[in-house]
């Protein structure tokens, strides 16, 4: 009896593998697409088919209160905005910002298509002849979802935060020149729930809306995730790291580093534990990597790897002249974090490490390595940085287009080593129509006029 009943379940096992192997079971659908019976290749097409068009241009308004929903004017608004655009500060523009316009391209919105598909044809698979029967009786839908650019959504939800809102800020910690380390008091605040913000931007942009769909936003209240006790723990441990200080050694040399000469490269970042926060401390690997490789030089090393540059691809590329060899100081600063703080979990029993000490060695210089894997690996560093933002409105789409098309321009630009110079003239070229501008204001004498490239 076992072996007849063993081989029937092998033979239907076989008859349905032959029919249903590479195709999605009876009765699953994705969102409003019956998905049955297909290809995973198939089931990607109609999907696409059916949402594809959906988020092309999709655009919601999101107002700051239910009052101004019901008395704003759409485009008296935004034309307001756009005409104050250039004249008010970023901060200016948000303090009194009545509405928002959220575009699904301007937030990176996108229908994982492929994702979903996998999961449709895992009904019935991963969750055995179970979920075979439920599909087939009573059907099972995967939603359709969409995926977001984190940095855009976040962006946008700040925004609103700075003027509907209080943002939150949670209590930290700060290093003096000296070492010293003291609290920085925080506050509770209301924010935009970013999950609540992206499933009403997902419920907009999948809705079909041709005219547009909006909402009003609420902040809700954000409670501190760090309190006073949370960032005491967190300052005491650093200030013993740094009373303790680290010893770095590379090619014989040693730098004994004290509590000042790391402050710097103190940082901190909220991260969760169990069901709650706690302040993690690290070494800032950017400013800390930029130091270390200048002591390095300052011994007399700056000439152990000779590297150039080429654009092509659509990347920088950074080369290594044959046998050059560079000190592995992103695995140094590895080794030191995880020394210094690898061990503070937030709790109150930490104790320092007794006279830590880390040693700096040699890897051979790679052949060609992109840019930014040459950054992170410390055979190049950042020799300084700047940011700065800029007011912008529906209105104030060519200043927009002007100051992207410049960056993008300037971006991946080289200068030529020994003394070679970099004009930001000579890289851009000329703000003209044929290297790509639009006519946007630009202040000539104090006076807003017209002029191709305003705005750079």
């Amino acid at each position: 009896m076992f072996v007849v009943v063993a081989l029937l379940a092998a033979a239907v096992f076989g008859i349905d593998q032959i029919v249903n192997g590479s195709r999605i079971y009876q009765g699953v659908s994705v969102g409003s697409v019956d998905v049955s019976g297909m290809t995973a290749d198939e089931a990607c097409s109609a999907v696409a088919a059916a949402y594809g068009d959906r988020l092309s241009g999709a655009r919601g308004y999101i107002f700051a209160s239910e009052e101004a929903r019901g008395t704003v004017d759409v485009d008296t608004e935004l034309a307001e905005q756009a005409a104050q655009a250039e004249q008010l500060s970023v901060e200016e523009a948000r303090a009194d910002k009545k509405l928002w316009v959220a575009e699904a391209g301007a937030l990176g919105a996108r229908i994982p298509v492929s994702e979903l598909v996998d999961e449709a044809f895992a009904v019935g698979r991963t969750t055995g002849p179970g979920g075979r029967l439920q599909a087939a009786t009573g059907g099972v839908n995967v939603p359709v979802r969409l995926s977001f650019d984190d940095e855009a959504v976040e962006a946008l939800a700040s925004d609103i935060d700075e003027s509907i809102g209080r943002p939150r800020q949670d209590w930290d910690i700060e290093v003096d020149d000296e070492g010293r380390v003291s609290l920085v008091e925080g506050h509770d605040g209301t924010i935009v729930d970013r999950t609540e913000l992206t499933a009403l931007l997902t419920q907009g942009f999948l809705g079909g809306d041709s005219s547009g769909f909006s909402f009003v936003a609420e902040a809700g209240y954000a409670p501190l995730r760090i309190d006073e006790g949370a960032a005491e723990r967190t300052r005491a441990a650093v200030q013993a790291v740094l009373d303790e200080g680290i010893a770095l050694t590379f090619e014989g040399d040693t730098w004994q580093l004290s509590g000042r000469d790391i402050a710097p490269w103190i940082a901190t970042d909220v991260e969760a534990a169990g069901e709650g926060f706690y302040l993690a401390p690290h070494l800032d690997d950017a400013r800390a990597r930029a130091d270390i490789v200048q002591m390095i030089r300052d011994a007399g090393f700056a000439t152990a790897a000779t590297v150039s540059f080429e654009v092509a691809e659509g990347e920088v590329w950074v080369s290594a002249a044959s046998g050059s060899r560079y000190p592995l100081v992103a695995d140094a600063l590895a080794d030191a974090d995880e020394m210094l703080f690898g061990s503070f979990d937030g709790g109150g029993s930490f104790s320092p490490p007794a006279s830590p000490s880390v040693e700096i060695g040699w890897g051979a210089a790679p052949e060609r390595t992109t840019f930014d894997e040459a950054i992170q690996c410390g055979l190049i560093g950042e020799i300084s940085s700047f940011t700065t933002e800029y007011n912008d409105g529906a209105g104030t789409a060519s200043r927009r287009h002007n100051i992207h098309r410049a960056a993008d321009l300037l971006t991946d630009s080289v200068a030529a080593a020994q003394g070679g110079q970099w004009s930001f003239n000579a890289v851009m070229g000329e703000a003209n129509e044929g290297n790509g501008f639009q006519a946007a204001h630009a202040i000539v004498n104090g006076e807003y006029e017209d002029a191709i490239g305003g705005g750079i």
